[in-house]
């Protein structure tokens, strides 16, 4: 294994927002799909046909709820083209990254920081996950995120393997790989609330 410390030569600020806007154009119509699928499995306790609104209506928690019924609001057509635009420019350039730097993955850390505790609500922190923790969603990229160790406060570290286009046998093979080197981690320290 040979590692090379490189930047990804791409602007990834606003992804988590393009990749939002991109989530509005068909969320609806594939979350509905998938409901038919699922509610057709004989597996599967869902029973009843649902639709989106259905699940929408039934979150308890406001903030879930509020982030649903953004996602069925379609974005603006303009933002949606710029999205797209952008989307396709940074694949582009990633690609000719790993191709140039001959590069199997990058591997960097997870989050900036342990694991969110529960207690700080669904997006409590949100801001912290976006740019470079976009890269993988918002570019259809290959990615396995891994354990790597306990915070001084007994919460998860972990660390993400970014694969290249299309190299998905390739990424896992090499979280696998990770996880290998690094051997058992302890589970996290669980504290009674």
């Amino acid at each position: 294994m040979t590692l090379v410390t490189a930047d990804l030569p791409v602007d990834v600020s606003g992804n988590f927002e393009d990749m939002f806007a991109l989530a509005t154009e068909s969320f609806t119509r594939d979350f509905d799909a998938y409901l038919e699928v699922a509610i057709a499995d004989p597996l599967n306790p869902l029973k009843q046909k649902m639709k989106t609104m259905d699940v929408i209506e039934q979150i308890a928690n406001p903030v879930s709820q509020g982030f649903w019924r953004e996602f069925i609001k379609p974005a603006p057509s303009s933002l949606l083209a710029a999205a797209r635009q952008k989307r396709l420019d940074q694949t582009r350039r990633i690609t000719d990254f790993f191709t140039t730097m001959r590069l199997d993955c990058l591997f960097y850390p997870g989050g900036p920081s342990t694991a969110l505790p529960l207690a700080a609500g669904d997006m409590a922190g949100m801001a912290a996950y976006k740019g470079r923790y976009n890269v993988a969603p918002f570019n259809a990229l290959p990615a396995c995120a891994i354990p790597v160790g306990l915070g001084n406060d007994g919460l998860p570290i972990g660390a993400e393997v970014l694969g290249a286009p299309a190299a998905d046998r390739r990424t896992l093979a090499i979280a696998q790989l990770f996880e290998g080197i690094l051997g058992h981690l302890p589970p996290p320290t669980l504290l009674a609330v």
